[in-house]
């Protein structure tokens, strides 16, 4: 398989943009059989968890940045939902498109 040149990576950082955060990572995960998950919501940002999955493939390094918020039902509960709120895409050392 071909590394993804640049306008390549913009293309998949516009479609992954635009899921939740279940199918963006389901769409990672089966772009590239020897892919990788790095890490699953790490926190190191305050406010942002980061899920990383590694495309040797490709040639690329996906990160997908979610924010965590609370929400309050009409019963008295409140449940924490995470938001996907940007997607990075990044080339290996290996990619030189």
């Amino acid at each position: 398989m071909p590394f993804l040149n640049q306008s390549e990576r913009e293309a998949l950082i516009q479609e992954l943009k635009n899921m939740p955060f279940g199918p963006a990572k389901r769409k990672l995960r089966a772009m590239d059989p020897k892919g990788r998950l790095v890490f699953y919501r790490n926190n190191q940002r305050i406010g942002q968890w980061l899920t990383r999955f590694e495309l040797p493939s490709f040639g690329i390094r996906a990160t997908l940045v979610e924010a965590f918020g609370m929400q309050a039902k009409k019963n008295g509960d409140i449940k924490g939902e995470y938001e996907l709120i940007d997607v990075v895409v990044e080339p290996t050392p290996d990619n030189r498109t």
